[in-house]
């Protein structure tokens, strides 16, 4: 039986942030003497997690919390060797009202942050590869799944203790991709639906196998916050059957799918003015607003990749693919 929590959908996903974030409370309500033992009121504690205290704004907020700002500079570190310098504006966050809030001296710098995250989901978050290199563990980590390994028990593993499972593994499809990614064989993209006016104003360079389709905003949106591409197994049975109208292996199609929609929808900033009230960011800066909103939706796609042997065979046959993909918002 494929457990639930691997078929999260979007409403859940808005309501607790991610399975990351359901798997931290399954984690933390499992430790009540250990934090007890610290002089900790556990209660209290616990809810911060279920965000149900409003102090989890100061490790979750999406723009001020400690999270955000902890994940956002190492990786920035790693990746871009750039620091996306978060002292001072640190040092001008209020908890006001059951409100995190920044003092109105700092508002560049929380401007600066959010563009750099822009700047990180472009060059990093959701770079071509690493979305795929993602599908390509997702994949393999549903097929333990679905031979009976807890999604608690594969979030236990190291990331070398997952990669020894895959390399252990006589399931064929594991094997399968996992000899595909050990030798640096990925999957490329054949098909890519977005937003029209997004095909119209990038300058993209299209090679003779992909397929680059703009799609009404209305049409898209419907495809992009669709459920069955939130779910593992629905997303799985999408890829069979595109696999059956290109007439290729199941197992040589992987769909990318979109990332849910709240991570792309900027959220506003709260400014402590010197008048003692507090305002928006977006009352002092509507434009950059407006650009973050932008910057958002051209991100927003869903690719269709093969792997190198099969691509041609897919591409020969992407308008009936396409009309397959827009018949499931039908």
């Amino acid at each position: 039986m494929v457990d639930p929590r691997f078929e999260l959908t979007e409403e859940t996903n808005k309501k607790i942030g991610s399975a990351d974030d359901a798997m931290a409370i399954e984690i933390v309500g499992g430790l009540r003497k250990e934090v007890e033992a610290c002089g900790i009121n556990y209660d209290e504690f616990y809810k911060i997690f279920k965000h149900e205290n409003p102090l989890y704004l100061t490790v979750h907020d999406k723009n001020l919390g400690a999270e955000k700002f902890d994940y956002l500079t190492r990786d920035a570190f790693y990746t871009i060797n750039e620091m996306p310098g978060v002292d001072y504006l640190t040092r001008h966050i209020y908890f006001v009202d059951n409100q995190l809030v920044i003092d109105e001296k700092v508002i560049d710098q929380a401007k600066a942050i959010q563009e750099f995250y822009i700047k990180m989901s472009k060059h990093v978050y959701l770079r071509k590869k690493a979305a795929i290199l993602q599908r390509f563990v997702q994949k393999m980590a549903y097929e333990l799944v679905k031979e009976g390994m807890s999604v608690f028990e594969i979030w236990k593993l190291t990331d070398f203790g997952l990669l020894g499972r895959f390399e252990t593994s006589n399931n064929p499809i594991i094997r399968y991709y996992y000899e595909r990614l050990m030798s640096g064989r990925f999957p490329k993209t054949v098909l890519e639906l977005r937003y029209e006016q997004f095909v119209k104003s990038d300058n993209l360079i299209f090679d003779k196998a992909l397929n680059v389709f703009g799609i009404p905003e209305g049409d898209l949106n419907k495809i992009l916050f669709n459920k069955k591409l939130m779910g593992l197994k629905s997303l799985a049975d999408i890829e069979k059957e595109i696999a059956i109208i290109a007439g290729v292996p199941e197992e040589s199609i992987m769909i990318t799918p979109p990332m849910s929609s709240h991570r792309f929808a900027p959220e506003d900033v709260k400014v402590y003015g010197q008048d003692g009230k507090i305002n928006m960011l977006s009352q002092y800066y509507p434009n950059h607003f407006a650009a973050m909103v932008e910057s958002g939706r051209s991100h927003q796609m869903l690719r269709i990749c093969a792997f190198s042997e099969y691509r041609d065979k897919v591409s020969g046959n992407v308008e009936k693919i396409k009309d397959y993909i827009l018949s499931l918002i039908k």
